[in-house]
């Protein structure tokens, strides 16, 4: 199937172009106005919704030509669409209501439109207007002693990770299956898809990527199905989406496929829990009380850490130490650090909720304001600088392995946008630098040497 994406030509663009600028511009002019309202008792949901929309619909626009990126602004907004039925409807987002305010959601959704407008500040000049994919471009190359070792080591991955758990559609209790696989479960299975993701990155053969890592993939694909584990699932596809169909659909059938997406997760996730699939259950997962979601579940953190932050619990030396732990997290376990620098683990010192901690939230506690816009800012860019053809490669895997585990990072711990980029760059490192048949090879002869003396 060959790309169906068309290069971008400067005079097809110049209307569309003008449009996104003024959008931009007027969000840079209204957003601290907002800010200001909304620091002075208003409730400026209300205001910025609407511009967070436009802004979606424009960076649809201009993100068009970085699908795995365009995939990512799509489930991050998911998050924010949570926000409308409390809004406009007054539904209850968590079965905790300590920090179930109004306003700790006004400033949640906030956060969400600061960060978009970091996303569009950045995407001011279209990303990948020649219509490259991330899997046709040059990478480290690896000799076939090392990818036949990889592959070897990756297979004990995929059948390490078929032994965790049970088949949660064929059990009796299938939430309560769900619940032990979740304890379980172990970081092998998000070390399998790094790890098919750093092979389908070095491989050249056309076959040994279809049928050998292909083949690998449809066992993940199987085992984290069955076992009811939507993050791990979501990196797997997007890890199949990033090397098998980038740019082989245009963009509004791109957008139908990831609605459909999202359905068949939410599906899954009823037959997971054994409820009905009726559209207002699917939503709630079958509570008519309160929307029991993971979605909702991590907006209600969000809104527990910016009251714990509002009550002066987590002062700004505190958040200056968990942006230095989420940095050092990137290279150093996190066990190793007291909680009150992991995100979003430092707000179970205050109170009790579901889990999680969204990707705004989490550098909006880190940095304010400057980190809430540069980082999506500079994501953008990095997205551009890795579609170049005359890029480094390892910047290329390093942005390759932010999409694939952007559900990861986006949902529950912030530090592994930093942390599975550096372990690809490092792995694919070693595998193309490391000689394996001359250490073998040498080591084989020392030995005959020895036998023969």
């Amino acid at each position: 199937m060959e790309t169906r994406i068309q290069p971008i030509v400067s005079d097809q663009i110049t209307y569309g172009d003008r449009l996104f600028r003024m959008l931009v511009l007027f969000c840079c002019v209204a957003a601290p106005l907002l800010w200001i309202y909304q620091q002075a008792g208003g409730i400026a949901f209300y205001s910025y919704a609407p511009l967070f929309i436009l802004l979606c619909v424009g960076l649809v626009y201009r993100l068009r030509n970085a699908q795995p990126l365009l995939i990512w602004m799509l489930y991050l907004s998911i998050y924010f669409a949570y926000l409308l039925p409390l809004f406009y409807g007054g539904a209850h987002l968590s079965q905790y209501s300590t920090y179930h305010r109004i306003e700790l959601f006004d400033q949640v959704g906030f956060q969400f439109f600061v960060f978009y407008l970091g996303l569009g500040i950045g995407a001011l000049t279209f990303v990948n207007p020649a219509g490259r994919c991330l899997r046709n471009m040059a990478y480290p190359e690896v000799s076939g002693v090392n990818l036949t070792l990889f592959m070897g080591l990756l297979a004990l991955l995929v059948y390490k990770t078929t032994q965790t758990g049970v088949n949660v559609l064929m059990a009796d209790n299938p939430y309560e299956a769900y619940t032990e696989n979740l304890e379980a479960t172990s970081a092998v299975a998000l070390f399998a898809v790094l790890a098919l993701s750093m092979g389908l990155c070095v491989t050249r053969a056309g076959w040994i990527r279809k049928f050998v890592f292909g083949g690998f993939a449809l066992v993940l694909l199987y085992v984290y199905v069955t076992h009811g584990h939507r993050i791990v699932l979501s990196t797997l596809v997007m890890a199949i989406f990033v090397f098998f169909f980038e740019l082989r659909f245009r963009t509004r059938t791109l957008m139908i496929g990831f609605l459909l997406a999202a359905m068949l997760f939410l599906w899954l996730n009823q037959l997971k829990n054994g409820m009905d699939f009726d559209a207002a259950a699917m939503i709630s997962e079958g509570n008519g009380e309160y929307i029991r979601s993971h979605h909702a579940d991590n907006l209600y953190g969000s809104a527990c850490i910016n009251g714990v932050i509002a009550e002066g619990r987590y002062t700004w030396f505190d958040r200056g130490a968990l942006f230095v732990g989420s940095l050092l997290q990137a290279a150093v376990p996190a066990s190793f650090f007291p909680s009150s620098m992991r995100f979003p683990h430092f707000v179970w010192n205050y109170t009790v909720y579901g889990g999680g901690g969204l990707a705004p939230v989490a550098c909006w506690t880190m940095g304010g304001w400057l980190l809430t816009l540069l980082f999506p800012a500079g994501l953008v860019r990095i997205a551009a600088r890795a579609y170049r053809e005359n890029s480094s490669p390892w910047l290329r895997v390093a942005f390759m392995a932010a999409c694939v585990f952007c559900c990861d990072w986006t949902s529950y711990d912030f530090h592994v946008v930093i942390r599975f980029p550096l372990y690809a760059v490092v792995g694919i490192y070693l595998l193309s630098e490391l000689d394996v048949r001359s250490l073998l090879t040498s080591r084989y002869s020392r030995l005959i040497q020895k036998q023969s003396l």
